[in-house]
Protein backbone atom coordinates (compact mmCIF):
# COMPACT_ATOMS: atom_id res chain seq x y z
CA UNK A 1 0.00 0.00 0.00
CA UNK A 2 1.05 3.57 -0.61
CA UNK A 3 0.58 6.50 1.74
CA UNK A 4 2.12 8.50 4.49
CA UNK A 5 1.93 8.54 8.27
CA UNK A 6 3.58 9.54 11.50
CA UNK A 7 5.53 7.01 13.55
CA UNK A 8 5.54 7.61 17.28
CA UNK A 9 8.62 6.42 19.15
CA UNK A 10 8.47 6.30 22.95
CA UNK A 11 11.62 5.35 24.82
CA UNK A 12 10.96 3.56 28.08
CA UNK A 13 13.42 5.36 30.33
CA UNK A 14 13.21 4.38 34.00
CA UNK A 15 13.55 7.00 36.71
CA UNK A 16 17.10 7.40 38.07
CA UNK A 17 16.30 6.17 41.61
CA UNK A 18 15.63 2.49 40.95
CA UNK A 19 18.13 1.22 43.52
CA UNK A 20 19.46 2.28 46.91
CA UNK A 21 22.76 3.63 45.61
CA UNK A 22 20.97 6.11 43.31
CA UNK A 23 18.22 7.14 45.75
CA UNK A 24 16.64 10.58 45.32
CA UNK A 25 16.84 12.98 48.27
CA UNK A 26 13.62 13.60 50.22
CA UNK A 27 12.80 16.72 52.19
CA UNK A 28 9.76 17.54 54.31
CA UNK A 29 6.76 18.32 52.13
CA UNK A 30 5.27 16.77 49.01
CA UNK A 31 7.46 14.77 46.61
CA UNK A 32 6.18 13.91 43.13
CA UNK A 33 7.27 10.45 41.94
CA UNK A 34 6.67 7.95 39.18
CA UNK A 35 7.13 4.21 38.91
CA UNK A 36 6.39 4.24 35.17
CA UNK A 37 9.06 2.23 33.31
CA UNK A 38 10.64 0.96 36.53
CA UNK A 39 12.19 -2.43 35.72
CA UNK A 40 11.12 -5.49 37.68
CA UNK A 41 13.28 -5.85 40.76
CA UNK A 42 13.72 -8.71 43.14
CA UNK A 43 11.74 -8.14 46.32
CA UNK A 44 13.69 -6.75 49.25
CA UNK A 45 13.13 -9.82 51.41
CA UNK A 46 13.94 -8.12 54.71
CA UNK A 47 10.66 -6.17 54.37
CA UNK A 48 8.48 -8.89 52.91
CA UNK A 49 7.91 -10.32 49.50
CA UNK A 50 5.62 -7.63 48.03
CA UNK A 51 8.14 -4.78 47.83
CA UNK A 52 9.27 -4.83 44.20
CA UNK A 53 9.35 -2.60 41.09
CA UNK A 54 10.57 -0.02 43.53
CA UNK A 55 11.99 3.47 43.60
CA UNK A 56 14.31 4.64 46.35
CA UNK A 57 14.61 7.81 48.41
CA UNK A 58 17.00 8.93 51.13
CA UNK A 59 16.18 11.30 53.97
CA UNK A 60 19.55 12.67 55.11
CA UNK A 61 20.22 14.60 58.29
CA UNK A 62 17.37 13.19 60.37
CA UNK A 63 18.38 12.88 64.01
CA UNK A 64 17.76 9.70 65.96
CA UNK A 65 14.45 9.93 67.80
CA UNK A 66 12.81 12.20 65.22
CA UNK A 67 9.37 10.95 64.19
CA UNK A 68 9.03 10.49 60.42
CA UNK A 69 5.73 9.93 58.62
CA UNK A 70 5.79 8.82 54.99
CA UNK A 71 2.27 8.79 53.57
CA UNK A 72 0.42 8.27 50.33
CA UNK A 73 -2.91 8.82 52.13
CA UNK A 74 -5.08 11.77 51.12
CA UNK A 75 -5.44 12.83 54.78
CA UNK A 76 -1.71 13.74 54.61
CA UNK A 77 -2.07 15.21 51.08
CA UNK A 78 -0.40 12.14 49.59
CA UNK A 79 -1.73 10.41 46.52
CA UNK A 80 -1.10 7.66 43.99
CA UNK A 81 -2.95 6.12 41.07
CA UNK A 82 -2.10 2.51 41.98
CA UNK A 83 -1.99 0.13 44.96
CA UNK A 84 1.12 1.11 46.94
CA UNK A 85 3.45 -0.37 49.51
CA UNK A 86 6.10 1.48 51.51
CA UNK A 87 9.21 0.07 53.16
CA UNK A 88 11.75 1.92 55.29
CA UNK A 89 15.29 0.58 55.43
CA UNK A 90 18.48 1.43 57.29
CA UNK A 91 21.65 2.37 55.38
CA UNK A 92 22.15 1.03 51.84
CA UNK A 93 24.95 -1.22 53.08
CA UNK A 94 22.43 -3.16 55.18
CA UNK A 95 19.32 -2.87 53.01
CA UNK A 96 18.88 -6.63 52.63
CA UNK A 97 18.90 -7.19 56.38
CA UNK A 98 17.55 -4.01 58.00
CA UNK A 99 13.84 -3.40 57.54
CA UNK A 100 12.80 -0.62 59.90
CA UNK A 101 9.13 -0.46 58.89
CA UNK A 102 6.75 -1.62 56.16
CA UNK A 103 3.12 -0.95 55.31
CA UNK A 104 0.59 -1.98 52.72
CA UNK A 105 -2.98 -0.65 52.59
CA UNK A 106 -2.98 1.74 55.58
CA UNK A 107 -5.75 3.83 54.00
CA UNK A 108 -7.45 1.70 51.39
CA UNK A 109 -4.95 0.74 48.69
CA UNK A 110 -2.43 3.33 49.87
CA UNK A 111 0.42 3.09 52.38
CA UNK A 112 1.70 5.04 55.35
CA UNK A 113 4.61 4.56 57.74
CA UNK A 114 5.31 6.42 60.96
CA UNK A 115 8.70 5.67 62.50
CA UNK A 116 10.69 7.13 65.39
Amino acid sequence: AKGSGVLSVVLAVPPPNTNCSTASVLTAGLTPFSTVNVPFTTPATACGSNVYNDIWFVLPGVRRGTQITLSLCSSFNGSATFDTELALFGPCSSVLSTCLARNDNYCGAFSQITYT
